[in-house]
């Protein structure tokens, strides 16, 4: 990670030495630190030379299984990335679907294309893609977050002003 001090490396370097194996065939585990908080604090820090970071979120595990995968390390791990949040966000996805022909059903446009000179339009409040789009952006992940910028009883407490 960004903090290791044992063999502190640029990322940098470690891309460049990424670049060298084959395509699609090995993955760079890398932690940083995240950005310097008004306060001059981290929000995240990035790994020392133990990799704390690898004993939670099944991280280890899941790392071991994106280095055996056929389908390769990366596309692996960000599929592995659901199984970190819960049932209630993913059935609200469900619902509002996966892909761009399932969402266009939903767009007010007239021909549903977004071709349109206007592009945005309000999402009623009482009607059920409201719910599904608020129950998202209020999920809380399986585990506590990386990030800890404030409590969840904090982002509860958000009010959804509109949907568009």
């Amino acid at each position: 990670g960004s903090n290791d001090e044992v063999y502190p490396t640029a990322r940098a370097r470690l891309e460049e030495l990424m670049a060298t194996g084959s395509p699609n065939m090995c993955l760079l585990y890398y932690t940083a630190n995240s950005g310097q908080l008004p306060s001059g604090h981290f929000s995240r820090m990035g790994d020392q030379h133990n990799m704390q970071s690898i004993l939670s979120h099944d991280c280890l595990p899941r790392l071991i299984d994106a280095a055996m995968s056929l389908a390769g390390p990366e596309l692996h791990l960000v599929r592995s990335w659901r199984q970190r949040l819960t049932e209630d966000r993913l059935a609200a996805e469900r619902w509002l679907g996966y892909v761009p022909d399932l969402l266009r059903k939903r767009w007010a446009s007239p021909s549903h294309r977004g071709c349109d000179e206007e592009k945005l339009f309000e999402v009623p409040r009482a009607c059920e893609e409201f719910r599904q789009v608020s129950s998202v952006f209020r999920a809380q992940p399986r585990e506590p977050p990386a990030y800890l910028l404030s409590p969840p009883a904090t982002w509860e407490r958000v009010q959804i002003v509109r949907i568009e």
